[in-house]
């Protein structure tokens, strides 16, 4: 009774994830153009967090330790026995319908951080703006460019999350900024977070962002609701790296 897409690849999986959310993804760990390990890395560092399960037909020890460690939250060994298949994705999709619903109870006390908009789009500003503004969160600065981005985060000081056009009118791109900002330790994920926004036809940069240090990425056109839970998925992220710091 579910609904199951199919990806042949790591870099197919990875540009799926980018513009569908899944309930659970099954990652085979071997795959050609870009396996199951590099796929599920990129997308845990760009702040996935469904249950990514793997797939593999190595029961090797080394292997499985691998795995866990890039952040998988099960393991599924080749050949499958359908009974334990059955039950362990059956207990990863119902945590996940109960995660859901207790997260978006707490997402009003989530938000208190400045978030920064750089776009160069005026009216995607505005839609940008509308949205946060559903979500009661007042501190918003914007910018048009990444020079003015820059001289904001000198001004302000304190921004705690970027949404970042790829593509900006000028000499510089969102990439330039994420680039520039990744280099200097004042803005390091833990500090800052910054979600990148491309197009639909630009699926490549996605993984060009999240190898660069983009924490999240939004693939355009969005739905509200996507957009909502990245902005909570990143004051959660910064959240624990606060007190992980105390």
């Amino acid at each position: 009774g579910l609904t199951v897409e199919v990806a042949d690849n790591g870099q197919i999986a990875l540009e799926k994830a980018s513009l569908k959310t899944y309930d659970v993804i099954l990652m085979d760990m071997h795959m050609p153009i870009m396996d199951g390990l590099e796929a599920t890395k990129l997308l845990i560092d760009g702040g996935y967090k469904k249950p990514i399960i793997a797939l593999t037909g190595s029961i090797l020890a080394t292997s499985l330790t691998k795995i866990k460690k890039i952040g998988c939250c099960d393991i599924v060994e080749k050949p499958i026995e359908k009974a334990k298949f059955y039950e362990m994705l059956k207990k990863h999709i119902n945590s996940e319908q109960n995660n859901s619903s207790q997260n978006s109870k707490r997402t009003a006390k989530s938000l208190s951080g400045h978030i920064l908009i750089v776009e160069d789009s005026l009216t995607m500003r505005r839609i940008i703006m509308n949205i946060l503004g559903e979500m009661d969160i007042k501190n918003i600065e914007q910018a048009a460019t990444v020079p003015d981005a820059k001289n904001i985060l000198v001004e302000k000081r304190k921004i705690d999350i970027i949404l970042c056009d790829w593509n900006l009118d000028g000499n510089l791109t969102g990439f330039d900024l994420l680039r520039d900002l990744r280099k200097d330790p004042r803005y390091s994920k833990e500090k800052l977070q910054i979600i990148m926004v491309t197009s639909e036809s630009g699926k490549a940069e996605v993984v060009t962002a999240l190898r660069a240090g983009a924490s999240d990425y939004l693939v355009k056109p969005f739905a509200n609701e996507t957009l909502k839970s990245k902005i909570v998925v990143a004051s959660q992220e910064l959240a624990e790296h606060s007190g992980l710091s105390k």
